[in-house]
């Protein structure tokens, strides 16, 4: 499934703010009302499952409730070290899941922090600041060193704009930004150079861009909604499949 960017990187800045029905003044209030009950918050997938439950899941399986009874019975046969054997590798099994798991989840908290709490955005033909997680595709927001990109955008200004994209590709070198088209469309986010993304950073000059993609549709809201949706699965656990 292609990235929500990607279609607007080979189109200009004029075609992309006709395509998201916006236009440079900002949108209407109104209009960002109807857009919020489309498409919902600013905010990534997240599970709300607490660390017992993730601990109790490690032992629903019917092979693990199979050991645990070969366990009891070898405990009751006299067998108390193979019974303990058993048990042991149960519950060696139950860390290791949980550990995976419940690393998962805190993977996505991090994932949260690298998105600024307020944004400026220009709504209505005014500048106002709002929380992150009321912005809308179509909204034009404006950025300036130090800021922190609050959701996928496609530049429509730049002034000497240089990106730390470090969190999505580890590259320590700095991107210098354009609002040019690409020759053709692309999904790999290194040759996105028209586009800004969520939990990047800007490190210096300003700009303006309109928003693309919020939430879970950002190439960093896709990172977190796999990170939470993946099954963790322990070396033991496929041994024993």
């Amino acid at each position: 499934m292609p990235h929500a960017f990607s279609s607007f990187t080979h189109i200009d800045t004029k075609e992309t703010l006709t395509a998201l029905h916006a236009s440079a003044t900002g949108l209407s209030e109104a209009e960002v009302s109807g857009l919020k009950k489309e498409f919902g918050r600013n905010q990534f997938a997240s599970s709300k499952t607490g660390a017992l439950r993730i601990f109790a899941r490690q032992f629903q399986s019917p092979f693990i409730y199979l050991l645990i009874a070969a366990a009891v019975l070898a405990w009751i046969l006299g067998e108390h070290i193979d019974g303990l054997v058993i048990f042991g590798f149960v519950f060696v099994n139950a860390v290791i899941s949980f550990y995976q798991e419940y690393r998962s989840e805190q993977t996505v908290k991090l994932l949260k922090k690298f998105i600024a709490p307020k944004t400026r955005v220009r709504r209505d033909g005014q500048e106002v600041e709002v929380d992150r997680t009321e912005l809308v595709p179509g909204d034009i927001v404006l950025v300036s060193a130090g800021d922190m990109i609050p959701a996928d955008l496609r530049w429509l200004t730049s002034n000497d704009l240089l990106v730390d994209e470090s969190i999505l590709t580890g590259e320590s070198v700095a991107v210098q930004k354009k609002i040019e088209a690409l020759e053709k469309q692309t999904e790999a986010t290194y040759e996105a150079t028209n586009i800004g993304f969520c939990g990047t950073t800007v490190i210096g000059g300003r700009a303006e861009g309109v928003i693309v993609a919020i939430g879970a549709k950002t190439v960093l809201g896709e990172i977190a909604r796999v990170t939470v949706e993946t099954e963790r699965v322990s070396g033991f656990n496929l041994e024993i499949k």
